[in-house]
């Protein structure tokens, strides 16, 4: 990882010249999570209040990176984009009560357009559950 995200979000209009704007944010406040903000009610202020909420924020790529998954005669196939790079693949063996994701790294096939997993009927076992998540990107 290479540090926290810094979401800047600032209105210059005077307060309640957008009434919806209150409401337009959905935000999380869990004590010891990593999530902080610093805010102030004067935009143009150099100090702030430190707190532990967080705007739930949605980052969307093109093409979305989604997983599909195909069945051949002797396989299951997952597949995902190859590009952007940092996505990994994570599976689990159940959702219920509490997933435990691990990364699965090998057996992972990859050309220019895609990447993709295949697990053999003959050994997949239970059901298993598949996700990416956007991983690092490069060195810490």
């Amino acid at each position: 990882m290479k540090g926290n995200l810094l979401l800047d979000v600032k209105n210059f209009l005077r307060e309640g010249a957008f009434p919806f704007l209150t409401e337009a944010f959905d935000a999380a406040d869990m004590l010891g999570d990593s999530i902080s903000r610093v805010w102030s009610t004067n935009v143009a202020s150099m100090t702030g209040r430190l707190d532990t909420i967080g705007l739930v924020t949605r980052f969307e790529f093109w093409p979305t990176p989604g997983l599909t998954a195909q069945a051949t005669n002797n396989s299951v196939v997952v597949s995902w984009p190859a590009y952007p790079q940092s996505f990994v693949l994570q599976g689990a063996n159940q959702l219920i009560p509490q997933p435990v994701w691990q990364s699965v790294t090998n057996g992972i096939n990859t050309n220019d357009f895609s990447n993709w997993y295949a697990i053999p009927l003959s050994s997949s076992g239970p059901e298993r559950y598949f996700r990416l998540i956007l991983g690092p990107t490069g060195p810490p």
